[in-house]
């Protein structure tokens, strides 16, 4: 019977993380992003969160692009994180 080691393993949830990451990251702008644009003229948000406050705090564009730089950013640091992991397991 195979048996993956725990490297492969780690390496697997790490991806699973990183796609899950993105997938919440995008459903996060789609249901925010109408909220945002139509409260962006004023304080008029019904709820109290910390997010929608900050993200109103934004421009939309503004929030888009760090957001997604931000997701990209985390997502491209846990790969690096990975191929030096199997570098160092390899070696």
């Amino acid at each position: 019977m195979y048996q993956k080691s725990t490297g492969c393993v780690l390496v697997e949830l790490i991806l699973i993380l990183c796609i899950l990451e993105l997938i919440v990251g995008v459903k996060a702008v789609e249901c925010y992003g109408e909220d945002i644009i139509k409260n962006s003229h004023g304080p008029t948000l019904n709820t109290n969160s910390w997010h929608l406050q900050l993200i109103r705090l934004l421009n939309l564009n503004d929030f888009l692009q760090y957001s997604s730089y931000m997701l990209l950013n985390n997502i491209l640091l846990k790969l690096c994180s990975i191929s030096s992991y199997y570098k160092k397991l390899h070696s």
